[in-house]
């Protein structure tokens, strides 16, 4: 009896186990299953856009919407046997909406080639070149797009899913020729292949540089410190030694010049050049003989027989310096220069020794040497005869001059009247209004010695009558 009710519940349990599967299987959606000449049509709510069907293989297929007529897709006999999946082509994106399946069966070879019914290629920000190609096969379908010629491998594209061409973008940075030449080849799902070549333009590299904030136009001359700019299409055009950080809008790159580049020549990009420089005069040392004697005056007196040498070594960042010229009063001298060593020997002439060079950045300089000066001969000087000059009489003691008087001139006032008659008028009536000016008050020396006499006696007389 426990034996039966054992295997009873055994049943029982095994039925309620088993049921659900079943359902489950009964209820589970099936791929609906196509072959070739089948229409499989597809039930959306969107009315815009297109579907894009693939395959495991790699093949697609491309279908428009509209709002009139369902969209629906034929089965070829070139598409492969397996799982399509079905695709809604948005604006964000790809949304699967469904899948079907082909059965199994010999698909038909494709004998046919694809078509490259169109190239077109556009130049991008940061020397970018995007190239897209449209190609078509009406029976496998496209399989791959290659590019060659750029590089030692090939350049595959990639297809754009919004509008099923083939898209390749390549980075020209580096590339120094005026144009690319590609040889672009379209291949189907069988090895069909076609094939295209294009010669494509490559804009030239613009630079655009600055130093300080100035723009450069020609070979500049920089020192210590100083800031170079560099805005570019081609970044990675830019010839070394410039370490530059680049920025992408814009494109600009910075580099400050320190003492380590002594003499150093920069080449930019776009043919100018740079010289680094931090001495203020050209000559680490320099050497002006006349006669074996080293002249230290810049006024240096000469003879026509003098010999004259002229030595220098130029400094490291005035090695870049030409056209150096050596003149005396004008003339040119013979001046040899040798790498960085510079020597004349000639006789003097009058005038100035000049040094002339021109410099790196192409403008021109003078240094002034010397202004030799000719020794004249020494002839005496005969002065012609020339009357006594009286002396002046500024420090000897002041004596106070007379009115002018008819009768009675003194002695002492005689030299003074031969004087002022030698004298032009002028001075004569300065001289009087002066001693007018000057003279005292009192009776003048010629009257009161006689009155005093006269007065003596009178005295004398009186006391004497007494």
């Amino acid at each position: 009896m426990m034996l039966k009710k054992s295997v009873c519940m055994f049943f029982f349990l095994l039925l309620i186990l088993v049921a659900p599967q079943h359902v489950t299987a009964e209820n589970a959606p099936l791929l609906s299953v196509y072959q070739t000449g089948d229409s499989v049509s597809f039930e959306i709510e969107e009315h815009t856009g297109q579907l894009v069907l693939r395959n495991a293989i790699g093949q697609v297929r491309f279908l428009p919407i509209s709002e009139e007529t369902v969209p629906s897709y034929t089965i070829s006999p070139y598409d492969s046997a397996g799982i399509w999946t079905v695709w809604l082509q948005k604006d964000d994106g790809l949304v699967e909406i469904g899948s079907f399946q082909v059965t199994d069966r010999e698909r038909a070879k494709d004998d046919s080639p694809p078509m490259i019914e169109h190239i077109d290629w556009q130049f991008e920000k940061d020397a970018k070149l995007r190239i897209s190609v449209t190609a078509r096969d009406m029976e496998t379908g496209i399989a791959t797009v290659q590019a060659t010629g750029f590089l030692a491998e090939t350049q595959p594209f990639v297809r754009n899913e919004k509008n099923g061409e083939f898209e390749l973008t390549l980075d020209l940075a580096t590339w120094q020729e005026p144009e690319l030449q590609l040889m672009i080849t379209a291949s189907d799902f069988d090895g069909n292949k076609a094939t295209e070549t294009r010669q494509i333009p490559v804009p030239v590299a613009v630079f655009d540089y600055q130093l300080n904030g100035q723009k450069l136009t020609k070979n500049t001359i920089v020192t210590e410190g100083d800031r170079l700019q560099i805005w570019t299409n081609r970044p990675k055009q830019v010839i070394e030694p410039f370490p530059y950080e680049w920025e992408s809008e814009p494109l600009v790159g910075n580099y400050i010049f320190s003492k380590e580049r002594l003499g150093e020549v920069f080449p930019l990009s776009n043919g100018m050049k740079l010289l680094y420089r931090e001495n203020q005069q050209p000559f680490q040392w320099m050497n002006l003989l006349k006669n074996k004697r080293r002249v230290i005056n810049r006024q240096e007196k000469f003879q026509k027989e003098d010999c004259w040498t002229f030595q220098a070594k130029l400094n490291v960042d005035y090695a870049e310096t030409s056209d150096w010229r050596l003149t005396s009063n004008g003339h040119p001298v013979e001046l040899k220069r040798q790498g960085d060593q510079l020597a004349a020997d000639f006789h003097g002439q009058t005038g100035e020794l000049i040094l002339q060079y021109q410099d790196f950045d192409g403008r021109r300089h003078s240094l002034f040497l010397v202004k030799m000066i000719e020794i004249l001969p020494i002839t005496p000087i005969i002065q012609p005869e020339q009357s006594p000059v009286e002396l002046e009489l500024e420090n000897e003691p002041q004596i106070l001059q007379a009115e002018p008087h008819a009768e009675f001139v003194p002695v002492a006032d005689k030299r003074e009247f031969a004087k002022t008659m030698n004298e032009s008028k002028k001075s004569v009536v300065e001289k009087n209004e002066s001693a007018k000016k000057k003279a005292p008050t009192s009776m003048p020396f010629p009257f009161w010695l006689p009155v005093g006499v006269a007065a003596v006696i009178l005295i004398f007389a009186q006391n004497r009558s007494k």
